[in-house]
This record gives structure tokens, sequence and C-alpha cells, in this order.
């Protein structure tokens, strides 16, 4: 009868690591379409070893005729460690930082595994679809409320009296304000770098289509912007 109980066990468990599989894989699949460090293949990761981990911990230290463990130690400690794994994901890329939304869904991913793991699979099927909701689509309302105005300009150029005067000048015509600016220049080349972070006052404005006017400018050589 034991042997019949443990296989039966053995079997549930088996198909939750299978969905923790599948429900990490779809929010990785999203992260990798959009290019980012942490794909498809790290999301499962997470999602199955937080599953894992989760019925090890309820069925190795779980309640016992002689009184009662704690499964939650282990669980607790794997909350707090998948930060160092997300960190490694937030890179500083000039004035912006990258990666915090992809270290946030190897965060989720992670709770949604310890939801599988805990039998929770409704809760875990829900929190997948509003996970993959929200990275897929919320850039979409960011952009229709202007929740992030906010654009990224980096340009490249020789360096010379009055750039950056010319630049702000341009941006300042098309009402587009400069909020950082970070100035990196090499004197053996004379060339320099410029980030700048800008604001749209002016809602309709698109900064890029803006920006194009910057090779009018004497000594640019290159220039890239983000929105």
């Amino acid at each position: 009868m034991f042997l019949m109980v443990a296989w039966k066990e053995f079997a549930i468990d088996l198909g939750l690591l299978v969905l923790s599989v599948l429900f990490g894989s779809l929010v990785g699949y999203e992260r990798e379409v959009h290019g980012k460090s942490a794909g498809l293949r790290t999301h499962a990761l997470v999602c199955v070893g937080a599953s894992l981990l989760t019925i090890v911990s309820m069925r190795g230290f779980g309640a016992w005729e002689g009184g009662l463990r704690d499964p939650g130690r282990i669980v607790g400690q794997m909350v707090a460690g998948i930060g160092f794994l997300g960190a490694g994901t937030i890179l500083r890329d000039g004035l912006s930082i990258k990666g915090l939304t992809t270290a946030a869904s190897l965060w989720a991913t992670c709770m949604i595994g310890i939801s599988v793991g805990a039998g929770l699979v409704q809760y875990a099927a829900l929190g997948t679809l509003l996970v993959v909701i929200v990275l897929s689509q919320f850039s979409k309302v960011e952009r229709m409320l202007s929740v992030r105005a906010s654009s990224m300009l980096k340009i490249t150029a020789t360096d010379r009296p009055g750039l950056l005067g010319d630049v702000a000048a341009l941006l300042g015509r098309y009402s587009i304000n400069i909020l950082k600016s970070e100035i990196n220049s090499d004197l053996d080349t004379g060339i320099v770098m410029i980030d700048l972070e800008l604001r749209k006052v002016i809602k309709d404005t698109r900064v890029c289509d803006v920006i194009h006017e910057l090779s009018k400018i004497q000594g640019i050589r290159n220039y890239e912007v983000r929105e």
C-alpha cells in the first residue's frame, strides 16, 4: 500500500513539474521574443526549480507524527535568493537602467513555480496569464497614458565649442526638455559621447520624428534614440 501511495504522489508531482516548465516557458518566450538576456530556458528553469524545491519542502519537511516541521522555511529562502539571479539581468546603460522588467519577471516566475509546487495550479495558471499580459501589452498602455514620456538619446560627435548648446536649441524648438545629461569625452580622439534623458512637453510630439534633424548639426557622427 505504501508503494502505491508513493507512486501516486510521484505521478502527481511529476505532472506539477511538467506544468511548471510550461508556465515558466510561456513567460520566458515573451522575454525571448524581445531579445532579453533571461529568456525561455532561464524562466523555465527558475519555475521548475522553484516548484521542485516547494514539493521537496512539503514532502520532506512537512507534518509528521512526532511533531511539526516548517516546510515554508526553505521556500522563504528561495523567495529571497531569486533576487540574486534577477540582479544579474539589471545593467546600467548611460543614464538608463535596463533589465528591471526581466528581473521582475524572473521573481514572478519563481512565485508561479512555488504555487505549482504547492498544488495551487489554478493560481499558478492565473498568475502566468497575468504576467504574460503585463509583459506583452502594458508597454502599449504606458505609451497611451504617457506614463513613461521620457526617451533616451545617445549621441556620438566630434567635440567642439557650442555642440551641446546646438543640440539643446534643437530640442527646445520642439518643446522637448532635457531631464538628465551625461557627457564623456576622449581627449586623444576628440570624440564626445552624450547621453540625454528627454521628456516631451507636447504630448503629440514624437521624439524620433525630431531627432533626424540632429544630422544637420555640425560634428554629430551618429545618434540613437529609445522611446
